[in-house]
Formats: C-alpha cells, structure tokens, sequence
C-alpha cells in the first residue's frame, strides 16, 4: 500500500473523540496494586478502537500488559528499550502494547490515566510461566501493527456467501517465511499460550469422565476474551468507593446542572 495512502488511513484510523471530563477508574490505586503479567483492557475513544468494539461486541477495544516498575524488570531487552526513552521514570510502571501507529512497543502505565479500564489477572500463573510469557512479548518489539488481521476478524461478522473469495479470511493460512503481524490482543494471546497457559480453550469431556483441552488460535483472540475467561480474574478500581463506603455517602447533584443530552441519560 502507498506510503502516503498509509499514514493518512492511520491517522484517520487513530483520531479520537474528547475524553470525558473525569474517569470512573481509580488509577491511583489501579498502579499502586496492579501487578506483572496483568492485562489492562481499555475502552478506547478512537475510530479503530469501534470497529474493535463493534467486531467484539464489547466495550473493550485495547489491550495491553503489563510488565512491571522499571526499576524493578530484570530484562536485557527491555532495559534497553526502556532506556532509550525519555517517557520513562524509575518508578514508572511499564506496558507492552501493540498499536496501528507504533506497532508492538513499550509505554509507560501513566499513559492510560483517566481512562476506562479494567485489569485481569491470570489465575496461579507460576513464575515460570511468567518469565516465558514475558520472553514471548520481547521478542516481538518493534513488530508492525496487523492492520489486515483486523479486516479479517471483521469479516467473520459478514456472511461468507457476500465475501469475495479473494477477500475471504487469511486468519488460518501458515506461510513460512511471512513476518507475522500482531494486534493487540493476538500477542498476548499467543504469549500466554506459548507458556502453556489458557484464556477461552475448548474443553471436551471424554469416555470415563476425562477430559481435553484445545488451545484456542491466538489470532481470533480479541481483547475482550480476557474479560470473559474464567482463568483471569476481573480486578476494578471504581472512582469514589476507596473514600466513600456507602451509597448515603455520596452526595448526588442536579441533574439540572447538566447538557440536554446528557439529562437524557442521568437523573
């Protein structure tokens, strides 16, 4: 694709509505409590983060993970990495992320302050496992975003009889020798997989009461399938509770304080 064709499609792709006036995370306690190998699922407010959205039929349209405080990583990789970036202070806590602009990159945590987030934790992960999913992402620095994976996620919501055979899906197609292209979701997927670690497997019950277990492709793994697997556990920081306790608490404003469209939905 043309270079110039490119950058305008990204642009375009990336632009993003206002942010909201305030979060309902807490971030504060998020960074203070947020430990390595969690993934941080984002709302996102760009054009792409809907398509995501609208493909996933979730909320959540970005993920990342994240790896810990950078004075406290022991990676070769990303010690170099880290250091060769100015964003990063010593107690910065510290994401892998893959997006269309930068591709797979690291990204100090504070860069998704009043943000919607969530964090999902792996169930018993092992150190071990931690070490190989963390090896897993470094070797993918620098990657380029999948941009033609996306299209073809989205194209498993269009009837395959409308699809144009040269257009269909190329999500299971090997090629050996082709660089591989992650999105966000599609990485730390395969991470947790490569460390023998489950996110939405297929389980079948066999003769005997004994079952087996399927790994499931990485690439049809969008960032909502952390939300919904049973192997992570759903950690939120909800704005207000930590000082509030209870509901009488809260001192609730007039609604007549606010926009016509936005009486429509608050009282």
């Amino acid at each position: 694709m043309n270079r110039k064709l490119t950058n305008f499609l990204t642009s375009w792709l990336n632009s993003q509505r206002m942010a909201p006036s305030s979060s309902m995370c807490d971030f504060d306690s998020l960074q203070n409590k947020i430990q390595p190998c969690d993934i941080v699922l984002v709302e996102g407010r760009s054009r792409v983060s809907e398509v995501i959205k609208t493909v996933s039929r979730s909320c959540w349209s970005h993920a990342a993970i994240y790896l810990g405080r950078k004075d406290d990583i022991q990676n070769d990789t990303i010690d170099r990495e880290i250091n060769n970036q100015s964003a990063f202070r010593e107690t910065s806590g510290v994401i892998l992320e893959t997006n269309i602009e930068n591709g797979t990159v690291l990204r100090p945590l504070e860069a998704y302050r009043g943000e919607h987030l969530r964090i999902c934790r792996p169930r018993k992960l092992t150190t071990n496992q931690r070490k190989l999913v963390i090896n897993h992402l470094t070797s993918a620095l620098g990657q380029d975003y999948g941009v033609r994976q996306l299209f073809d996620l989205a194209r498993f919501m269009v009837p395959w009889s409308v699809v144009s055979r040269r257009w269909r899906s190329t999500l299971f197609s090997n090629r050996i020798g082709r660089q591989t292209n992650y999105v966000c979701s599609t990485l730390i997927s395969s991470a947790f997989s490569y460390a023998s670690f489950p996110i939405l497997p297929l389980i079948k019950l066999q003769k005997g009461n004994e079952y087996k277990i399927y790994r499931r492709n990485p690439k049809l793994c969008t960032p909502a399938d952390f939300d919904k697997s049973p192997y992570f556990d759903i950690i939120k920081y909800p704005y207000m509770l930590d000082v509030k306790q209870n509901e009488d608490q809260i001192n609730w404003d007039s609604a007549d304080e606010l926009q016509t469209k936005e009486r429509e939905l608050y009282v």
